[in-house]
């Protein structure tokens, strides 16, 4: 593999897609989230740092019935753990991000197939002359994060039930499990 680099938390992440899969280069690097914001906004940390590779390469096209014989395309992985809110608890929630995703980099002039929507060895992107990886790592963990995030156990937000009295619920639970 040529064209190796490692990138600093916010370095030069803009690629030419046909030269880097032509030339099977590979990236990597940590970006912090706070270079990510819409993602920043989602999250309670945004000084979290999350780990990314990519890996370039010309490949044969397959599933698409119109295609190029090959593709220019991208292995992206990304790791790392994002703090959310826990939407039942509202307390801090660490999420462990884990994404492997296969990119067909198609130039924007060309449409995209209609069978792309099928395959699901890859999934294809229009790309100009230049790709901006921050902005493709942003978008691929924005697609990642639950709707509503939640502990597998947590307790509701409200008043502690140190007073003592009975719930008015509790009763109809009592008759319910009577029935």
């Amino acid at each position: 593999m040529s064209g190796q680099t490692r990138g600093s938390l916010a370095g030069n992440l803009i690629i030419e897609p046909s030269e880097f899969a032509r030339r099977g280069e590979s990236r990597s690097g940590q970006i912090a989230v706070h270079f990510m914001p819409r993602l920043a906004e989602a999250v309670l940390d945004a000084k979290a740092l999350i780990e990314w590779q990519a890996v370039g390469e010309v490949a044969p096209v397959s599933g698409l019935a119109e295609s190029r014989s090959r593709g220019w395309f991208m292995d992206l992985s990304i790791t790392g753990t994002l703090r959310l809110r826990c939407q039942r608890c509202l307390e801090p929630l660490d999420w462990p991000v884990g994404i492997a995703t296969r990119i067909l980099m198609m130039p924007e002039s060309a449409p995209l197939p209609d069978e792309e929507l099928e395959v699901e060895d890859f999934d294809a992107i229009p790309v100009g002359h230049e790709l901006n990886l921050a902005e493709l790592i942003e978008d691929e963990l924005l697609l990642s994060l639950p709707a509503a995030p939640r502990h597998a156990q947590c307790a509701l937000p409200g008043p502690a039930e140190s007073s003592g009295k009975p719930s008015p619920f509790a009763v109809l639970a009592q008759l319910k499990r009577s029935h």
